[in-house]
């Protein structure tokens, strides 16, 4: 109720899920300030806030209707988009090379465990394919949305910070979670413009995002020389 009607061109990060504000007028208020000359970095679409939209680009019929369309399109997204499917929609049984798969909460799930990398399951650390089936079945039957991820796995560097303390230290072989931000710079073309990345590091854990022990900095993109 204290939110201005007006922000000018402010760039607005929305810290929540769409049902966070189901009892509020601000997402109609976010969007009379899109409509302003704002730039909201978190789409103001609901389906774009789930991690359902990716399984969509596995399903049969979607792949069918994009290389009808564009082929090349298609290569690109399953090159960029990891491996996705909705386990609630679908038979196929995940438990063969479970050290390939993990679960994710999907979106919002009434219990903040979606946040970060809480309601991230990894298939490598069950104690056994009968663990790991046993999760898979009660995914199954969760009430909000789980998809099941192919495993990717990450660069490992090495990197140099400063402690709580103010000393210089050496994370060993952390691995790496690269997150872009696009914004909608301009409406009438329908694309999107990379506007800027961080990259998060951790070591001793396949959890890394939202991790308080983590290191996380500013990415700067180079041009690679093509010879």
């Amino acid at each position: 109720e204290d939110l201005p009607t007006d922000i000018g061109a402010a760039l607005v990060y929305r810290f929540g899920y769409f049902d966070n504000y189901v009892n509020t007028d601000a997402i109609e208020l976010m969007k009379r300030w899109h409509e302003q000359g704002a730039y909201i970095m978190n789409p103001l679409w609901f389906c774009l806030e789930s991690k359902m939209l990716m399984s969509a680009f596995w399903e049969p019929c979607v792949i069918q209707w994009i290389r009808d369309r564009d082929p090349q399109a298609l290569i690109d997204l399953h090159n960029g988009v990891a491996e996705t499917h909705s386990i609630q929609h679908r038979r196929q049984e995940f438990t063969n090379d479970r050290a390939s798969w993990l679960t994710k909460i999907a979106a919002w799930d009434g219990n903040n465990q979606s946040w970060g990398s809480r309601g991230v399951e990894f298939g490598s650390q069950a104690q056994n394919d009968r663990v790991w089936a046993t999760h898979l079945e009660e995914c199954r039957h969760m009430p909000h949305p789980i998809v099941v991820q192919h495993f990717i796995a990450s660069e490992r560097h090495f990197v140099p910070y400063r402690d709580a303390r103010g000393l210089f230290a050496i994370d060993r072989g952390a691995r790496t979670r690269f997150t872009p931000f696009f914004l909608f710079l301009d409406d009438s073309d329908h694309t999107v413009d990379l506007v800027g990345a961080t990259t998060t590091l951790r070591s001793g854990s396949l959890r890394i995002h939202g991790a308080d022990d983590s290191e996380e900095g500013p990415t700067t993109f180079l041009k690679k020389a093509v010879s």
